[in-house]
């Protein structure tokens, strides 16, 4: 039924330093089955096209690129929906985006093996490593908090566990349409790891087969640092939020709160910044729900901005909720324009 057995769906942009790394972390795979790279670029302005070029003429039965002429994301297109995912032949489908690589040669065998020994699950990932480009910080391991969160099946509804480059997923869009995975919100990866958590269990692989790069030129470098990325990204992040509760009939009122508290901070140390009259342009019915829906939760966003600002329990006891109260009360005052 599936000539080919797994899907890689990479996007990419601008990724002339990393690409090269990305593709042979693929094309190195030992597996005993077929596997597809769907790559598409996003009308990159930097050379990135001309090297897949190069590796499609190397493997022209494994490596199928879309080479866009105009940028589609910045259109509102997101090109996994419209442009990867409905060709993916795979029983299986794995992401990477094009700036991060796999480092193990037996990733794709090994996860394979799990699914097909674990109908049960709708993925299993690994932990990778997370290397900083400019060296601003030290590396690090992202993975699961089992001491935390307890199982990885209650863990993904609290947080994003599972790192992009190191899921694998028994795909559920074979069988359902697309529609199910919201665009116009952030981040994506997390959202389809939920829907796919909706049908299935969790499984995973304690070694760390890949590398996922934090550079300047990412969406993740520093997020909710500028005025540029609120604009482009603040709703996105609280439709993210709301698209889950709808989907997954949980409630996501503190996490909403806490994107709401990057913004007050932000507000706080520019305060000449028109920005709140800027979010509220964009969206001025969303942007009236959410004040009346913060206000009505003072004490949700009271302890889900002293989790966030906060970094020790030692420091969250001095700390009163009134003094958050206090703070966003001060602040919706001067935005509610």
């Amino acid at each position: 039924m599936y000539p080919i057995s797994v899907s890689i769906s990479v996007l990419a942009y601008n990724h002339k330093n990393f690409i090269r790394q990305m593709l042979e972390g693929v094309i190195m795979q030992k597996t005993n089955f077929k596997f597809e790279i769907l790559i598409h670029d996003d009308a990159s302005t930097d050379g990135t096209a001309d090297i897949i070029r190069e590796y499609q003429v190397k493997f022209p039965q494994i490596i199928k690129p879309i080479l866009q002429q105009k940028n589609q994301f910045s259109q509102g297109v997101d090109p996994h929906i419209y442009f990867n995912w409905p060709r993916a032949q795979g029983k299986y489908l794995c992401l990477c985006e094009g700036d991060d690589y796999w480092t193990d040669p037996f990733k794709l065998q090994k996860q394979k093996d799990f699914l097909d020994a674990h109908p049960e699950c709708s993925l299993v990932f690994h932990p990778v490593d997370v290397h900083w480009q400019d060296g601003s910080h030290p590396n690090d391991t992202w993975g699961p908090d089992s001491v935390k969160y307890g199982s990885l099946d209650q863990q993904i509804w609290v947080k994003n566990i599972i790192p992009t480059l190191s899921v694998m997923y028994r795909w559920r869009f074979h069988k359902e349409p697309l529609t199910l995975f919201p665009q116009d919100m952030l981040p994506g990866d997390w959202f389809l790891h939920m829907l796919h958590a909706q049908v299935g269990k969790i499984g995973f692989l304690p070694e760390t087969m890949g590398v996922y790069r934090k550079h300047a030129g990412g969406l993740w470098y520093h997020p909710f640092n500028d005025e540029k990325y609120f604009v482009n990204n603040f709703w996105k992040h609280v439709n993210f939020f709301i698209y889950a509760e709808r989907q997954f009939n949980k409630d996501y009122t503190s996490y909403i709160a806490e994107i709401f508290g990057y913004f007050v901070d932000f507000y706080q140390r520019n305060p000449s910044s028109n920005l709140g009259q800027l979010l509220r342009n964009q969206a001025p019915q969303k942007w009236d729900d959410l004040m009346k829906r913060l206000c009505n939760q003072s004490g949700n966003i009271s302890m889900a901005y002293l989790r966030w600002k906060l970094s020790s329990a030692a420091k969250r006891r001095v700390y009163k909720k009134e003094y958050f109260s206090l703070k966003i009360g001060k602040a919706l005052q001067n935005i509610s324009l």
